[in-house]
């Protein structure tokens, strides 16, 4: 008998696309801005205006290459299901495919709270569903791995989040989060800030463990930095000098423009990496 996908039918249903979340809540219009603002760039030529691509297909090579070694776990299965929460663009999942589809029959799905988005990820062969975190309409169990990167940064019911996500894990199925890694959030306050919700919280690698091991009672698997950039506040040595930091900045700008291997160890010494991937294990 073939397994049901959803716990509930949709609401509504838009290019193809199940709807499980209502399309108008503020949150949601919130994010539909962000994502026209950034589909909008790429037709002008811009991979991404919210982050450096280089940084970002670092961050991104960093996940996948969690997802292939754990997908070893599950190679005795016909078909292994895989989530992507925060789908985005689909671009996860499409280097996924290019780089497994030999070996794995993978069968993909991807949430996310953007129509646009939505549509991108659906021509990438990716079983789409418009719907928030905290509404995740999927069967219990029905997922081997599931994928959640730079998602939980921005969710408002952080715990019910977490709680949908593991309820669509099966038992001894795998968990890859992604987030920032103490990240300062006081940009996000200025009155000149284009949008209302982005990031509304912040983690480290204690915050992750602590929430992981003891709320939610998950097996850690490993952790995995990735990124480096010349953000101040990642600063690894805080020095009482006047003009530290700007000495610092302007020493990176040297080193990139003169030698970018030099330049990468240089990020490497001085700063602590942008993110943390997080591996976990719901109990068998």
């Amino acid at each position: 008998m073939e397994q049901k996908i959803f716990n509930r039918p949709p609401i509504d249903i838009i290019d193809d696309i199940p709807i499980f979340s209502n399309i108008n809540e503020e949150y949601i219009r919130n994010y539909e801005q962000i994502s026209h603002d950034h589909l909008k760039a790429i037709k002008q030529g811009c991979e991404n205006p919210f982050i450096d691509n280089e940084l970002w297909e670092e961050m991104e090579s960093s996940t996948l290459e969690l997802i292939i070694k754990y997908l070893e776990k599950f190679k005795h299965k016909e078909k292994i299901k895989i989530l992507d929460v925060g789908v985005g663009l689909g671009r996860l999942l499409e280097k996924l495919i290019n780089k497994t589809e030999t070996y794995y029959n993978l069968e993909l799905y991807g949430l996310d709270i953007s129509l646009g988005y939505l549509k991108e990820a659906k021509n990438k062969n990716i079983n789409v569903v418009f719907s928030k975190v905290e509404d995740i309409p999927f069967e219990k169990n029905f997922f081997d791995i599931i994928i959640c990167t730079d998602v939980l940064e921005h969710v408002l019911d952080l715990n019910l989040a977490i709680k949908n996500i593991l309820y669509t894990l099966s038992p001894g199925g795998v968990l890859i989060v992604r987030v920032p890694n103490k990240e300062d959030l006081s940009g996000y306050l200025k009155e000149n800030y284009p949008y209302q919700y982005v990031h509304v919280r912040n983690f480290d690698r204690s915050s992750l463990e602590l929430l992981f091991t003891r709320v939610f009672s998950l097996k850690i698997l490993e952790f995995k930095y990735t990124g480096f950039a010349e953000i101040t506040q990642l600063l690894k040595y805080k020095m009482p000098i006047k003009g530290y930091k700007f000495i610092i900045l302007r020493l990176g700008k040297f080193l990139k423009l003169i030698n970018k291997r030099y330049y990468r160890s240089f990020l490497k010494f001085m700063f602590e990496p942008v993110e943390i991937n997080c591996v976990l294990m719901k109990n068998e």
